[in-house]
Protein backbone atom coordinates (compact mmCIF):
# COMPACT_ATOMS: atom_id res chain seq x y z
CA UNK A 1 0.00 0.00 0.00
CA UNK A 2 1.32 3.44 -0.88
CA UNK A 3 2.14 5.83 1.92
CA UNK A 4 -0.83 7.91 2.90
CA UNK A 5 -0.69 11.67 2.51
CA UNK A 6 -1.53 13.68 5.59
CA UNK A 7 -1.50 17.22 6.83
CA UNK A 8 2.15 17.11 7.92
CA UNK A 9 1.65 17.21 11.70
CA UNK A 10 3.61 14.57 13.65
CA UNK A 11 0.52 13.40 15.58
CA UNK A 12 -1.42 12.99 12.32
CA UNK A 13 1.46 11.05 10.75
CA UNK A 14 1.51 8.67 13.73
CA UNK A 15 -2.26 8.27 13.51
CA UNK A 16 -2.02 7.62 9.78
CA UNK A 17 0.51 4.83 10.38
CA UNK A 18 -1.75 3.33 13.08
CA UNK A 19 -4.65 3.31 10.61
CA UNK A 20 -2.67 1.07 8.30
CA UNK A 21 -2.31 -1.46 11.14
CA UNK A 22 -5.98 -1.46 12.22
CA UNK A 23 -8.23 -3.98 10.52
CA UNK A 24 -11.31 -2.48 8.88
CA UNK A 25 -14.52 -4.21 10.01
CA UNK A 26 -16.26 -6.18 7.26
CA UNK A 27 -19.32 -3.87 7.28
CA UNK A 28 -17.06 -0.88 6.52
CA UNK A 29 -14.77 -2.69 4.09
CA UNK A 30 -17.24 -2.40 1.19
CA UNK A 31 -17.58 1.39 1.41
CA UNK A 32 -15.84 3.82 -0.93
CA UNK A 33 -12.40 4.87 0.30
CA UNK A 34 -10.97 8.28 0.90
CA UNK A 35 -7.80 9.13 -1.06
CA UNK A 36 -5.84 8.42 2.16
CA UNK A 37 -7.30 4.93 2.54
CA UNK A 38 -10.00 4.90 5.23
CA UNK A 39 -13.60 4.07 4.35
CA UNK A 40 -15.97 7.00 3.87
CA UNK A 41 -18.76 6.67 6.46
CA UNK A 42 -22.30 6.34 5.13
CA UNK A 43 -23.52 9.67 6.57
CA UNK A 44 -20.55 11.80 5.49
CA UNK A 45 -21.55 14.71 3.28
CA UNK A 46 -20.23 14.64 -0.29
CA UNK A 47 -20.27 17.75 -2.42
CA UNK A 48 -21.56 17.80 -6.01
CA UNK A 49 -18.12 16.64 -7.22
CA UNK A 50 -18.38 13.57 -4.93
CA UNK A 51 -15.67 14.74 -2.54
CA UNK A 52 -16.29 13.66 1.08
CA UNK A 53 -16.26 16.17 3.93
CA UNK A 54 -15.70 14.10 7.06
CA UNK A 55 -16.69 16.84 9.51
CA UNK A 56 -20.12 17.33 7.90
CA UNK A 57 -23.02 14.88 8.09
CA UNK A 58 -25.35 14.53 5.10
CA UNK A 59 -28.71 15.52 6.60
CA UNK A 60 -30.66 13.34 4.14
CA UNK A 61 -28.57 10.25 4.91
CA UNK A 62 -28.64 10.94 8.65
CA UNK A 63 -32.44 11.14 8.47
CA UNK A 64 -32.57 7.81 6.60
CA UNK A 65 -30.24 6.22 9.17
CA UNK A 66 -32.44 7.35 12.05
CA UNK A 67 -35.72 6.43 10.34
CA UNK A 68 -34.59 2.99 9.16
CA UNK A 69 -32.40 2.22 12.21
CA UNK A 70 -29.17 1.89 10.22
CA UNK A 71 -25.57 2.23 11.34
CA UNK A 72 -24.36 5.78 10.67
CA UNK A 73 -20.95 4.50 9.61
CA UNK A 74 -21.67 1.51 7.35
CA UNK A 75 -25.36 2.06 6.49
CA UNK A 76 -26.38 -1.51 7.42
CA UNK A 77 -29.32 -2.33 9.78
CA UNK A 78 -28.85 -2.54 13.54
CA UNK A 79 -29.63 -5.68 15.48
CA UNK A 80 -32.40 -5.19 18.01
CA UNK A 81 -31.03 -3.74 21.25
CA UNK A 82 -27.44 -3.39 20.06
CA UNK A 83 -26.82 0.22 19.08
CA UNK A 84 -23.80 2.22 20.13
CA UNK A 85 -23.20 5.96 20.38
CA UNK A 86 -19.92 7.86 20.23
CA UNK A 87 -19.70 11.10 22.16
CA UNK A 88 -17.92 13.13 24.77
CA UNK A 89 -18.51 13.01 28.50
CA UNK A 90 -21.39 15.50 28.28
CA UNK A 91 -23.35 13.14 26.06
CA UNK A 92 -22.30 9.88 27.70
CA UNK A 93 -22.48 10.63 31.42
CA UNK A 94 -25.00 13.42 31.89
CA UNK A 95 -28.45 12.11 32.88
CA UNK A 96 -30.00 14.15 30.08
CA UNK A 97 -27.08 13.79 27.70
CA UNK A 98 -27.83 13.98 24.00
CA UNK A 99 -25.93 12.79 20.95
CA UNK A 100 -25.68 14.67 17.67
CA UNK A 101 -24.58 11.67 15.61
CA UNK A 102 -26.80 8.63 15.00
CA UNK A 103 -25.95 5.21 16.47
CA UNK A 104 -23.39 2.80 15.05
CA UNK A 105 -22.56 -0.91 15.24
CA UNK A 106 -20.10 -1.82 17.98
CA UNK A 107 -17.40 -2.94 15.50
CA UNK A 108 -17.87 0.20 13.39
CA UNK A 109 -17.71 2.41 16.49
CA UNK A 110 -14.60 0.70 17.85
CA UNK A 111 -12.91 1.22 14.49
CA UNK A 112 -13.96 4.90 14.37
CA UNK A 113 -12.63 5.70 17.84
CA UNK A 114 -9.25 4.32 16.79
CA UNK A 115 -8.88 5.97 13.36
CA UNK A 116 -10.98 9.14 13.21
CA UNK A 117 -8.51 12.02 13.70
CA UNK A 118 -10.98 14.15 15.69
CA UNK A 119 -11.72 11.28 18.07
CA UNK A 120 -8.41 9.40 18.21
CA UNK A 121 -5.87 12.25 18.19
CA UNK A 122 -6.04 14.30 21.42
CA UNK A 123 -4.31 17.27 19.80
CA UNK A 124 -6.67 17.36 16.83
CA UNK A 125 -9.08 20.19 17.43
CA UNK A 126 -9.35 22.21 14.24
CA UNK A 127 -12.54 22.52 12.24
CA UNK A 128 -11.59 21.81 8.65
CA UNK A 129 -14.83 22.16 6.72
CA UNK A 130 -14.22 25.88 6.17
CA UNK A 131 -11.04 24.96 4.29
CA UNK A 132 -12.34 21.90 2.42
CA UNK A 133 -15.89 22.78 1.39
CA UNK A 134 -16.10 24.73 -1.87
CA UNK A 135 -19.53 26.48 -1.92
CA UNK A 136 -19.64 26.16 -5.73
CA UNK A 137 -19.70 22.35 -5.32
CA UNK A 138 -22.72 22.30 -3.00
CA UNK A 139 -26.22 22.00 -4.42
CA UNK A 140 -28.94 24.38 -3.33
CA UNK A 141 -30.70 21.54 -1.48
CA UNK A 142 -27.79 21.05 0.97
CA UNK A 143 -28.56 21.97 4.55
CA UNK A 144 -25.44 22.75 6.55
CA UNK A 145 -26.42 23.20 10.19
CA UNK A 146 -24.74 22.38 13.51
CA UNK A 147 -26.52 24.18 16.32
CA UNK A 148 -25.36 22.13 19.22
CA UNK A 149 -21.82 20.93 18.90
CA UNK A 150 -19.41 22.34 21.44
CA UNK A 151 -16.65 24.08 19.46
CA UNK A 152 -14.03 22.64 21.86
CA UNK A 153 -12.95 19.03 21.41
CA UNK A 154 -13.96 16.86 24.41
CA UNK A 155 -10.98 15.59 26.43
CA UNK A 156 -12.08 11.99 25.74
CA UNK A 157 -14.75 10.06 23.87
CA UNK A 158 -16.99 7.24 25.03
CA UNK A 159 -18.58 4.37 23.12
CA UNK A 160 -21.92 3.76 24.86
CA UNK A 161 -24.41 0.94 24.26
CA UNK A 162 -28.13 1.67 24.01
CA UNK A 163 -31.10 -0.59 23.48
CA UNK A 164 -33.23 2.16 21.95
CA UNK A 165 -33.31 5.88 21.26
CA UNK A 166 -35.74 8.68 20.63
CA UNK A 167 -35.36 11.83 18.60
CA UNK A 168 -35.62 15.35 19.95
CA UNK A 169 -36.31 18.02 17.35
CA UNK A 170 -34.17 21.08 18.04
CA UNK A 171 -35.23 23.13 15.03
CA UNK A 172 -34.44 23.20 11.31
CA UNK A 173 -31.91 20.53 10.42
CA UNK A 174 -30.96 19.67 14.00
CA UNK A 175 -32.11 16.50 15.72
CA UNK A 176 -30.65 15.09 18.92
CA UNK A 177 -30.63 11.37 19.63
Amino acid sequence: MAAARGCGHRSCAKLQQMKLDIEIPFALSKLDRDRRGPPIPFIVFRDDAGDPHFTINDVHRATKVLKDKLCALCGKPHKLGAMWFIGGAGAAFHERGLYIDPPVHEACGRYAIRVCPFIAAPNYSKRIEDRTLDPSKVSDSALLVDNGMDPKRPPFFVLSRASCYRLIDAGPGQVYV
